[in-house]
């Protein structure tokens, strides 16, 4: 790669867990802290517990968010959330999404909604999920061509935002370093994310693991 695009951190970080702060971590972190701007009065909904979506509930964690509610249609993937710093949540292949935010908010609905999968109906759920005043951040990754439906009247009426996050809004030459810190400084926890540490032999079984939605990240060394 260029000189440019190497961006230095400390020597005692460890190589897979740097790793992930060149995507995911940044990603999802970066979302939360600065687009999102969660502030600790929040209560914050992440919709999709992948590496992203984790990485959103760990920011707002470290702002300190009041009330993290995390929803996907894995248990596993739920537990996972639970580690990183989910209160609460919610199986929407099993209870319905929106009747549980209505029920967890005392019909109040979230001031911030994540949206870490990319798929139109969960970008419409993470709308239709917040209080007046809220923002919903797409942090998903789109297919070209998506489009979305959304009641403008409600939007205006309830002053709510609807914004998009480029890799966590982020400026990598000063936010590797601070992640890293945070991560070093027991802040953020970048152990648990990386499932395996594979030979680059093994990179079929990574991706037949990624497809399957098996571990959390898989960090190949050569």
């Amino acid at each position: 790669m260029p000189e440019s695009a190497a961006i230095a951190v400390r020597k005692d970080a460890p190589f897979a867990q740097a790793a992930l702060v060149g995507c995911a971590v940044t990603t999802g972190v970066g979302a939360a802290v600065n687009t999102a701007k969660v502030r600790p009065s929040d209560t914050v909904l992440v919709l999709g517990c992948g590496g992203v979506g984790l990485n959103a509930i760990q920011g707002a964690r470290l702002v300190g968010a009041r009330r993290i509610i995390a929803a996907d249609v894995s248990d596993e993937k739920l537990a996972q959330a639970r580690h990183f710093g989910a209160t609460d949540v919610i199986n929407n292949r099993r209870e319905d999404l929106a009747e549980r935010i209505v029920q967890l908010t005392d019909g109040r609905g979230v001031e911030v909604a994540i949206e870490a999968i990319g798929l139109p109906r969960t970008i419409e759920a993470a709308y239709a999920a917040l209080a007046r005043g809220g923002t919903a951040v797409v942090a998903g990754q789109v297919a070209d061509g998506v489009r979305i439906s959304i009641d403008p009247f409600v939007m205006s009426d309830q002053e709510l935002s609807l914004i998009g996050s480029n890799y966590g809004s982020s400026t990598p030459d000063s936010d590797f370093p601070l992640l890293i810190d945070h991560y070093l400084n027991d802040r953020i926890d970048l152990d648990s994310l990386v499932t395996r540490v594979i030979d680059l032999k093994d990179i079929n079984e990574g991706f037949d693991h990624l497809k399957r939605g098996i571990g959390i990240r898989s960090v190949i060394t050569y």
